[in-house]
């Protein structure tokens, strides 16, 4: 049964993650992170690690767009 219920969740944000990549990057973030723990959850991983990964990889993320933000020589300085 709960197999069948992440299996559910997994297509549900999924589809979710495609009809608001237009409209709302926020929202788009928030559906690729549950598509993320859903399918490491479907194939074994625990939940809370796999959501704990999912953060440490945002975490980078916005650290590294702020350095190469801020850095001049890194951007054409358009930012």
């Amino acid at each position: 049964m709960e197999s069948r219920l992440l299996v559910i969740l997994f297509l549900a944000s999924a589809f979710l993650t495609m009809a608001v990549r237009e409209v709302n990057y926020a929202l788009f973030a928030m559906f690729v992170t549950a598509v993320v723990v859903y399918s490491q959850r479907i194939l074994g991983a625990d939940a809370s690690e796999s959501g704990g990964d999912r953060l440490a990889e945002t975490v980078l993320g916005v650290a590294i767009a702020f350095v190469v933000l801020g850095h001049p020589d890194l951007t054409d300085g358009t930012a």
